[in-house]
């Protein structure tokens, strides 16, 4: 009788487990989904996050819309696009998406994020808590050129680097 009961009581943990793991794996992250959209947006295929990653080197801040519309055509949704400005040695983080830019905050320090917030409603944005207590983010829409354009413009209200500033850009999935 003890045997039958701990057969099934060993049959119960294997069921639980397996039910564990079969809902985390059918449930999506909803630290992937898109903000803007509230659905999981794509992941770039291989191919074309390795083709982004290929598109990592020295640009200007002006060649920005172009690297977006690189990106956009070879649809490297879901990378991390990374800017790190060579003058003022920050770097800021963006993950580029199907519908927006997502930009995030670089420093938790409460006069940088203040610099931040103010640099994003300059630019018509309300910065939403981001993914880390303190952080704060803005999803910056429209076409490559206007997304460009604000970032560039939040770039240079927050860190006082012009259009011929020279960042380091890395993308990685």
């Amino acid at each position: 009788m003890i045997q039958l009961l701990y057969g099934l009581f060993l049959l119960g943990v294997l069921a639980l487990v397996v039910g564990c793991l079969v809902y985390l794996t059918v449930t999506p992250d909803p630290n992937r989904a898109g903000r803007t959209s509230g659905e999981e947006s794509p992941r770039a295929s291989k191919a074309a996050a390795k083709k982004a990653e290929e598109l990592s080197g020295s640009y200007r801040l002006s060649e920005l819309e172009s690297l977006l519309q690189q990106l956009g055509a070879i649809e490297a949704w879901g990378m991390v696009l990374e800017l790190e400005f060579t003058t003022v040695q920050e770097a800021i983080q963006m993950i580029v998406t199907r519908d927006n830019v997502e930009l995030c905050a670089p420093s938790l320090e409460s006069a940088d994020t203040d610099l931040f917030r103010r640099a994003a409603k300059e630019a018509g944005f309300e910065a939403r808590p981001g993914y880390i207590e303190g952080q704060f983010c803005v999803d910056v829409t429209g076409n490559w050129s206007k997304i460009a354009g604000t970032i560039a413009g939040m770039s240079r209200s927050i860190y006082g680097v012009g259009d011929s500033e020279e960042v380091q850009v890395r993308i990685f999935g």
